[in-house]
């Protein structure tokens, strides 16, 4: 038989599947065919899990554009090599098909599921929003408690620096000026005669004198810094009374930031496919229909070709018997 030419989309397909372009060349056009029926079911699940792979980490993982193109370019390789599996299995067994089937089944549930939460985005909000609203209704009271609490202790603080600079104020006014006494000392001689031996002593006297100073009232140096205490705790009780004032709006915000795949998927299974039966119809068909995309390669592989028969007559010549194994 003449060998045949392959093109670049051949050598393509032979690059996908992992199928021998010299084996390949030798066949007859039933292999070709065959290779071509594999390899579209390959890119058509690709792509799906491509897209699928994409907005998932695009909408839960936060990674950007970029990011989430490079996770999707992943997630096809990883495909690829899943199907690479069942497309070089040459010997279909019933275990191999089992296999096959099961991961299908999973693989299509995940896709479904994360479609569905890509359609049903509108629905899965608004169920989303009215949780999030009931949640903030159940927060909301205690937190205005917690921030009552702290304002009362602030104000009974500013009571207090109140009552404490009045005091000062009132003590400033009556005594603004304050009498201190100032010490000098100066030396003095005198000429003691000593009653014994008559004679006179020279002793140097020191004397001490006070005079009356007036200054003012050291405490004003404490009403700026009262002063500026209570009008910290008034500043704290602004902030306070200011959160008090947006506290639906910031736990409504903090609520919506706690948002995550797992409580999207419960909204999506709890409230929208289990209370709308057309909802629920329609997750079964895309089930089926990503299962049977699924199953795609596997259809394709039924069926010998003289590709696989020669792969198998080569395992039939190079396999050690089974004494040589044991």
């Amino acid at each position: 038989m003449e060998k045949k030419k392959l093109n670049w989309w051949i050598r393509f397909c032979c690059f996908l599947s992992g199928w021998n372009q010299g084996i390949l060349r030798n066949c007859s056009e039933y292999s070709f065919k065959k290779l071509k029926r594999i390899i579209s079911g390959l890119i058509i699940i690709s792509i799906i899990w491509a897209l699928v792979f994409y907005k998932f980490s695009m909408l839960y993982l936060g990674l950007g554009m970029m990011g989430s193109i490079i996770v999707g370019f992943v997630g096809l390789i990883i495909v690829i090599l899943i199907e690479r599996q069942i497309i070089l299995h040459v010997t279909k067994t019933n275990w191999v098909n089992t296999f096959r089937i099961s991961l299908a089944i999973l693989m299509a549930i995940i896709a479904s599921t994360i479609i569905d939460q890509v359609i049903f985005k509108q629905d899965i909000d608004q169920k989303r929003e009215k949780r999030i609203q009931e949640q903030v209704n159940k927060i909301i009271p205690e937190k205005t408690k917690q921030i009552d609490s702290i304002i009362s202790g602030f104000r009974d603080d500013l009571v207090k620096k109140e009552e404490e600079l009045k005091q000062l104020q009132k003590e400033l006014k009556d005594n603004p000026i304050i009498k201190t006494w100032k010490e000098k000392s100066f030396k003095t001689i005198k000429t003691i005669t000593d009653s014994l031996s008559k004679q006179d002593k020279k002793d140097t006297v020191i004397n001490k004198e006070y005079d009356q100073v007036l200054s003012q009232n050291p405490k004003f140096k404490d009403l700026g810094v009262i002063r500026a205490e209570r009008d910290a705790i008034k500043n704290k009780i602004s902030v306070k009374e200011n959160e008090k004032r947006d506290i639906r709006d910031n736990v409504e915000k903090e609520e919506r930031s706690r948002t995550t795949f797992l409580q999207e998927l419960d909204i999506l299974f709890r409230e929208v496919l289990f209370n709308y039966t057309i909802a629920f119809v329609f997750w079964i068909i895309l089930f089926l229909f990503f299962t049977l995309l699924e199953l795609l390669v596997l259809f394709a592989t039924m069926g010998s070709c003289d590709y696989e028969n020669i792969v198998k007559s080569q395992m039939k010549k190079y396999s050690p018997p089974e004494d040589d194994i044991k």
